[in-house]
């Protein structure tokens, strides 16, 4: 019959052996172990202390005539709190009768948190277990000994203290000078030269910088198609560390940290992006009519659904079965709204009509939208080489994984997941490489495309599926429009400057013929508008 586990014989065994530890220490054949350990990865790389904690532990038990049973620690491990490798030391200890004694260089190599400290030291001492300090030495006949080592903890504990208290103020002196001190975001390398921490962009950075160049110039753009185009080029992000970075004012420069209090300051970081395209991200993710970023459903007789407003609400659309005609709606304590879908289309028309290019600035909107696209092709033509480095470095794995399979490193199983998870990502960027390519190309399809929308707006918008309605409209009313219920009337609240500029041209044009060079002047200055895209872009 085996006997069960009581508390009693817990008990008794934990008697056994605090009486047996003791017997031994009375023979002085009492053994110690060794406990070294450095507070920081960084430490246990780049200095010696722990050898130097070893060899002068180990010199002093050998003068001691102390055998050493077994060395701990040996690694780095924090002594503000009890870690895995201390708790482990201090439980193989009281479970072995035959150790009384903990060697330790200083007594804050045993532990700087003292409440801790003195409860393990408590444990330990009433199990017949001494922490002897190599460079603290105390006599262990003086009756203060005891108080004497709760001295030296709770000076280890003040120094830890002051130590927090230093590196604290350290690191809001580093955060104030615009210097990044910890961990920095994906697409940044981080190292200290002398006392400065320098950030710079790495090749994860350069891919991730086309992530925000999407978003501005595809508004609609969701975040499944950039993550997907990311991973063809080589960068593999999931969508919600791609929404903390495109929210991350950290890339154009800026630090914000709760050691400012709320601050934002210039970081002397290296800018990944510019602080203009930032926030024109930042305001196309915060938009309502963002469909990349807010889930709407797909109503193809109501393209106007959520991009109009009236009274401040968005208008809901809704179908007479019977006569099959469609109506938009709202109704609320401001008022009432139910207007014809016909004649909303058809106003919505009239309204993209006043951004119709006069026959007159054609020639010059053409040389316009070349400087602009040719700027895009350069941009695209670093993506085109992303890529290719990918594929290479996807075709380079796929054999490396087909050596190791023939010289029988890898069995069946594994190399064919492996391989046909490779081929697939391969399958993916040499299509995207495909589409990149193609676009390079076609540059002066681009141009007469661009040209003929930009002619026609308002019937393109008419005569478009679903899909391009949405994307024409979230372009040139970045916000949406309001309706007015008493002139039934369209309101507009922003819209993109590039066709805000062509509307006004083309109103001046009307009023004043013959005005033509100044006018060129204007449109030209289109151009200057950093980060803006010719009205085809993203169609």
């Amino acid at each position: 019959m085996i006997k069960k586990k009581t508390k009693k014989n817990q008990l008794d065994r934990y008697e056994r052996i605090v009486a047996e530890r003791k017997a031994l220490t009375k023979s002085n054949r009492g053994k110690a172990v060794i406990w070294t350990r450095v507070s920081s990865e960084d430490q246990y790389k780049h200095n010696f202390s722990i050898d130097t904690q070893k060899n002068a532990c180990t010199e002093y038990c050998i003068k001691q005539g102390k055998d050493i049973k077994q060395y701990f620690g040996g690694t780095f491990e924090s002594a503000k709190v009890a870690g895995e490798g201390f708790l482990n030391m201090v439980g193989a200890v009281l479970n072995d009768p035959e150790v009384d004694t903990i060697a330790v260089i200083d007594y804050d190599r045993f532990s700087r948190n003292l409440e801790e400290g003195m409860a393990y030291k408590g444990q330990l001492n009433r199990s017949g277990v001494s922490i002897v300090a190599v460079n603290q030495p105390v006599d262990q006949s003086n009756t203060l000994a005891k108080h004497i080592e709760a001295i030296l903890l709770i000076v280890a504990d003040i120094d830890n203290a002051m130590r927090k208290q230093k590196c604290y103020a350290g690191m809001v002196a580093c955060i104030k000078r615009g210097e990044w001190f910890a961990k920095p975001p994906l697409g940044y390398t981080s190292k200290k030269v002398n006392r400065t921490h320098q950030l710079t962009i790495n090749e994860e950075g350069r891919i991730l910088k086309l992530a925000w160049e999407w978003v501005a110039n595809e508004p609609d753009i969701s975040q499944a198609v950039i993550v997907e185009r990311l991973k063809n080029r080589g960068l593999s992000i999931n969508k919600q560390h791609l929404s903390a970075c495109l929210r991350n004012s950290f890339y154009c420069g800026r630090i914000e940290h709760s050691f400012l209090g709320g601050e934002i300051i210039e970081g002397k970081q290296e800018k990944l992006i510019s602080p203009a395209l930032f926030d024109r991200v930042q305001e196309i993710l915060n938009s309502s009519n963002h469909a990349g970023y807010e889930q709407a459903a797909v109503t193809p007789r109501f393209p106007l659904k959520n991009h109009v407003r009236a009274f401040g609400h968005v208008l809901s659309g809704y179908t007479v079965k019977k006569k099959d005609l469609d109506y938009y709606k709202y109704s609320g304590k401001e008022g009432s709204v139910n207007v014809s879908a016909k004649v909303m289309h058809a106003k919505y028309a009239e309204l993209l009509n006043e951004f119709t290019v006069p026959e007159e600035l054609i020639p010059i909107l053409t040389l316009v939208l070349q400087q602009k696209f040719e700027e895009k092709e350069q941009v695209r033509g670093t993506e085109v080489a992303a890529i290719k480095k990918h594929i290479a470095t996807l075709k380079t794995e796929i054999k490396t994984v087909k050596r190791n399979y023939a010289l029988d490193k890898i069995d069946e199983e594994t190399y064919r997941d492996v391989v046909g998870d490779m081929n697939e990502k391969l399958r993916k960027a040499e299509a995207a490489l495909e589409i990149a390519t193609m676009d390079l190309s076609n540059l002066a399809s681009y141009i007469d495309t661009t040209i003929e929308i930009a002619c026609n707006l308002g019937t393109y918008w008419l005569e478009r599926d679903f899909e391009t309605c949405q994307k024409i409209q979230n372009l040139v009313f970045t916000e949406g429009v309001q309706w007015d219920a008493k002139t039934k009337k369209y309101l507009t609240d922003k819209t993109n400057l590039f066709f805000d500029n062509i509307r006004s041209l083309s109103m001046s044009y009307k009023d004043e013929k013959t005005q033509k060079k100044d006018k060129s002047c204007d449109l030209s200055s289109l151009v200057a508008g950093g980060g803006l895209e010719p009205p085809a872009s993203g169609l």
